[in-house]
């Protein structure tokens, strides 16, 4: 039997759960764009578009992620469009957008990923079978 020492172990996991990765959307930074706001109120309403394929298991866990934390609730998914929508202040310059909403979001999509493949490989489910 082979054993492997501490740093040999955690280089075969790190490659092993790596290699377990299903989902790998992702935010089009470039599809950024103000969409029309009928609310008003000093606000203005942003739409980006996810790049990869989403089925039920990532959608179901990007709407927990929203439910969960209080600092994703502004974000909302339409998974027909494959585009995320989020309200800011009409103030807000595109710096504060893209430096806060956006890497808030790109954390957002990347915790989906994890959680959308850990429940994949926990169900026996390796493959993408909602699509």
């Amino acid at each position: 039997m082979l054993k492997l020492g501490p740093q040999r172990q955690s280089a075969e996991m790190k490659s092993t759960l790596e290699s377990l990765t299903l989902y790998e959307a992702s935010v089009d930074h470039s599809s950024l764009r103000a969409v029309e706001d009928f609310g008003g109120g000093g606000t203005v309403t942003y739409s980006v578009t996810l790049r990869g394929q989403l089925d039920n298991s990532w959608v179901d866990a990007f709407r927990q992620f929203r439910i969960d934390a209080d600092s994703f609730i502004r974000f909302s998914l339409d998974p027909t469009t494959q585009s995320v929508s989020f309200r800011c202040r009409s103030t807000d310059g595109p710096t504060e957008i893209i430096s806060v909403l956006l890497e808030t979001l790109d954390t957002l999509v990347d915790l989906t990923n994890r959680v959308a493949s850990a429940t994949a490989y926990l169900d026996g489910n390796l493959g993408l079978s909602n699509l």
